[in-house]
């Protein structure tokens, strides 16, 4: 409700000073600074949340046998914005956390490849 009220003081005072001409180019090119931000930080943002919710659920943890992605291999690392695989081949995989969480994995049995009942 505050807010309201500041910006309904605002408008009155850039339409009293007669400064709304002057306003319009800093307020389009705040647009698309902010436009142009987003786009950016999107993908990390999917990550980061992907990665929250998969460390907070406990999906899965270091040491687990995983498939994602076309990989399978054991889960050496994981963080806010990136899991660390290392493949059957030997291979370290960095997956993004977002990726994980759209495509899916399967979780296996840690002394077989069984994936469990």
């Amino acid at each position: 409700m505050v807010y309201v009220l500041w910006f309904i003081v605002l408008m009155c005072v850039v339409s009293e000073l007669n400064i709304g001409e002057l306003l319009k180019p800093i307020i389009g090119g705040s647009v698309i600074i902010a436009a142009a931000f987003a786009l950016a930080v999107k993908e990390i943002l999917a990550d980061a949340v992907a990665g929250l919710f998969l460390l907070s659920d406990h999906q899965f943890n270091i040491g687990d046998r995983v498939e994602t992605m076309k990989y399978r291999g054991e889960i050496i690392n994981v963080t806010l914005r990136k899991t660390r695989i290392k493949t059957d081949e030997g291979m370290i995989v960095v997956l993004p956390n977002g990726k994980i969480d759209s495509s899916g994995w399967l979780l296996f049995d840690k002394d077989s490849d069984r994936v469990p009942d």
